[in-house]
């Protein structure tokens, strides 16, 4: 009864095109006491040169060194969270958002930061020397993650000739040699209202989230793009094993993996059931039947790493170093037993998993402007959670049946391991006898 009353509540995303180019699209939340804003520029790492690998998330993180209103990210951060607010902005594969929060009474400010940031930066040489060794010491830090570092390997593993395999954060030798010039140019070519969305959740009208954003961006012409076009970086053929070496660990990372197509392309519904089926929760089957019942894994779950040109799903975990070849076994059976079948009550169960997390997540304003930018930088046509319940309501335990199949190709699977030196041989020749294996399903 409280799911349906929460549902009765939603309202549908209503969309606006100001006069520069400037799509806003906004979500009212009948009582909600905050505002969320993110202001989200079509434009990630897929989309660098690899001589300016990394430009993406430096050019975010520059930002906030300076704007037109703001000096650096102190006079930024007391501005907002004086009144209780936060801000944050993220870099992925195809695009960048910038993002606020704060009560309902201080929603110009809301709508101000993200403009600031994206519309007004300063790019100053002196902030590129200062904010160089922050991000150079952050590739660093994420050298020493088994978590990034697995990724990374899945990521080239499945697409070794695309710019979607180069590493979001980049890399210090060509970030040692950008200037300020470079990254506003790449600037000038990207951060433009056509190649932008503005989307605002709160207790608003359309007409005043549609004033709000053209007083936070004012004059933001549109214009010519000037930058090099995307190139990808040479990664060596290693086969669809990849070992990312870490010796001395006391645990072994593993990702198994299939690449999957673009954002528009995938049944996201059916995606999602099948994430939530596999491993997302304590009742789902890795956690039930790796982790508590066979201690194959210490952790693990689901991944979705979906992009706008394309994605990788598949399943993730931890294990003891001598546990990998085991462990490996457990995850391409687990597999098997998707693309036969699952039982109804995990089916249910799934679907009962992946619609709470949907009535919960629009439910937030900041969450809801979040989520409306990402789907309208992939280049969804609808948006909101009412189009998302009504697409989840159609999946069947068929749908995704096929779905694994179709994902879980033996000829598509790729593996990437962190941690100390292991036998990739044996690990390709399961991989390879995955082809052939049609029984040997985990028990129910």
């Amino acid at each position: 009864m409280m799911a349906e009353t929460v549902l009765k509540g939603l309202q549908e995303p209503q969309t606006a095109q100001i006069a520069n180019g400037l799509r806003v699209i906004h979500m009212r939340i009948p009582g909600a006491v905050a505002v969320g804003a993110s202001l989200g520029v079509d434009v990630g790492s897929a989309d660098e040169p690899d001589a300016w690998a990394g430009i993406s998330h430096f050019l975010e993180h520059l930002v906030f060194r300076g704007t037109a209103a703001f000096g650096d990210s102190v006079a930024i951060g007391r501005a907002i969270e004086a009144i209780g607010g936060d801000f944050n902005a993220f870099t992925g594969k195809s695009y960048t958002q910038y993002i606020c929060s704060a009560p309902r009474q201080y929603r110009e400010l809301v709508a101000q930061i993200p403009a600031e940031l994206v519309v007004r930066p300063l790019f100053r040489q002196e902030d590129v020397e200062d904010e160089r060794p922050v991000v150079i010491r952050e590739i660093g830090l994420s050298e020493d993650s088994a978590g990034q570092r697995v990724s990374r390997g899945l990521e080239q593993a499945s697409w070794p000739d695309s710019p979607m395999a180069r590493p979001i954060i980049g890399r210090p030798d060509t970030l040692e040699q950008v200037t300020a010039a470079e990254v506003r140019r790449y600037w000038q070519a990207h951060y433009r209202p056509a190649k932008a969305t503005f989307a605002l959740a709160g207790d608003l009208s359309l007409e005043e989230a549609v004033t709000l954003v053209e007083h936070a961006v004012g004059r933001w012409p549109d214009g010519p793009a000037d930058a090099p076009p995307p190139s990808a970086p040479a990664f060596p053929d290693g086969g669809p094993v990849r070992l990312e070496l870490m010796d001395g660990r006391q645990e072994t990372v593993l990702a198994l993996g299939a690449p999957v197509g673009p954002w528009r392309c995938l049944d996201q519904a059916g995606i999602s059931v099948l994430a939530a089926l596999a491993g997302e929760g304590e009742g789902s089957l890795l956690t039930r039947d790796l982790v508590r019942r066979r201690g194959l894994l210490h952790s693990g779950g689901a991944l979705a790493w979906l992009n706008r040109d394309a994605g990788v799903f598949g399943l993730n975990g931890s294990t003891r170093p001598e546990n990998v070849a085991a462990a490996t076994e457990g995850l391409l059976a687990l597999v098997r037993r998707l693309q036969a079948d699952a039982p109804l009550a995990d089916f249910r169960r799934a679907v009962g998993y992946v619609r709470g997390d949907t009535l919960r997540q629009w439910q937030r304003p900041l969450d809801v402007a979040i989520q409306l930018c990402h789907q309208a930088l992939m280049g969804d046509t609808h948006y909101g959670p009412l189009h998302d319940l009504r697409q989840l309501a159609t999946v069947t335990p068929g749908r995704v049946q096929a779905l694994a199949q179709q994902i879980f190709a033996p000829e598509r699977l790729r593996l990437a391991l962190a941690g100390p030196a292991t036998d990739r041989d044996a690990l390709g020749h399961l991989l390879a006898a995955q082809a052939g294996q049609g029984q040997g399903m985990l028990g129910r």
